[in-house]
């Protein structure tokens, strides 16, 4: 798969923020499409977009993080 390097935030329905590469010192997120680093959501939308691309997503909980939301 192609690699990537993304910056995102997660917000909550209540728009509180729960993750963000900020968060995490502001280091960009890395990952290889196909290789199941990332949540299936995030999978699903950056395999769509194209280089510079910047996107709003919603992602559901069974995309993310299952049972667990």
């Amino acid at each position: 798969g192609s690699f990537c390097i993304i910056d995102y935030t997660g917000f909550l329905p209540s728009g509180e923020v729960f993750d963000s590469t900020e968060k995490k010192g502001g280091k960009p997120l890395a990952f290889r499409l196909g290789d199941k680093q990332v949540i299936v959501g995030i999978e699903q939308v950056v395999s769509q977009m194209k280089p510079g691309e910047e996107v709003q997503a919603l992602v559901p909980a069974e995309l993310a993080y299952g049972e667990k939301g």
